[in-house]
């Protein structure tokens, strides 16, 4: 027995869960974008600094203090140094970005995912779903030709669906043709005559019955897996 009350937060938590995951993945989008602003602009102002730094390099400031004055001399060593100063300053402040960009980036991408986990736990089609089942997932996507690193961050639980529904697929072709093999590389001991029943198939349509009723009822990624290999032995 649950009280209305009850049942009606977890209505409204998991009505909410898919705002959440928008709201999660506008940040990683904010986050990028802010990060790719910011290095475009550090990027032009480090190349004005190394143009107007650029010229002081090829100066020979041995020669120069001989065949300078001691006033020219000197505001040539002071303009060297505030040039070398700026590309300095510069670089220290494009390093600086970089890691907040990251530690920025970083924090939205886990918001999105813990966002993503929850809806899908939620989810009666991906029920028990955890963090065993993403790295399970996040193996055979790779395994598939998908990059690494767009795998760890996906955070989009219309896409983990397919490719689930993607690897439940394949394990259940694979698993046909393992039986196949099986049966191929197989002979009955004595023949079956037309019109006998070697006392499998009851068992199998019994098998399938149970297996179409648990799906039925649970409306599950692993049942809707079972009752199809079920169909298929």
């Amino acid at each position: 027995k649950v009280a209305v009350k009850d049942l009606e937060a977890l209505y409204d938590q998991r009505e909410s869960l898919p705002a959440k995951v928008k709201e999660a993945e506008e940040k990683v989008s904010r986050a990028n974008q802010e990060g790719e602003r910011a290095v475009v602009v550090l990027d032009g102002l480090m190349k004005r600094a190394q143009e107007r730094f650029a010229p002081y390099t090829k100066v020979d400031f041995a020669i120069a203090a001989q065949r300078l004055d001691e006033g020219a001399y000197q505001q040539l060593k002071k303009d060297y140094q505030e040039a070398y100063a700026e590309v300095n300053y510069i670089q220290a402040e494009a390093d600086q970005l970089l890691t907040t960009i990251r530690g920025n980036r970083q924090a939205a991408v886990q918001e999105a995912l813990k966002a993503c986990d929850t809806a899908l736990a939620a989810d009666p089609e991906t029920k028990g779903w955890d963090q065993s089942a993403r790295k399970e997932l996040s193996d055979y996507a790779v395994a598939q030709g998908l990059p690494k690193a767009l795998v760890e961050t996906l955070s989009d639980p219309a896409a983990i669906k397919l490719i689930r529904k993607a690897m439940a697929f394949d394990r259940g072709t694979k698993s046909v043709k393992d039986a196949v093999q099986t049966v191929a590389k197989t002979k009955p001991k004595t023949p079956i005559r037309p019109g006998t029943s070697d006392g499998t198939s009851s068992s199998s349509e019994r098998v399938r019955s149970e297996a179409m009723a648990r799906l039925r009822k649970s409306g599950s990624m692993d049942d809707a897996e079972a009752a199809f290999l079920a169909r298929l032995s």
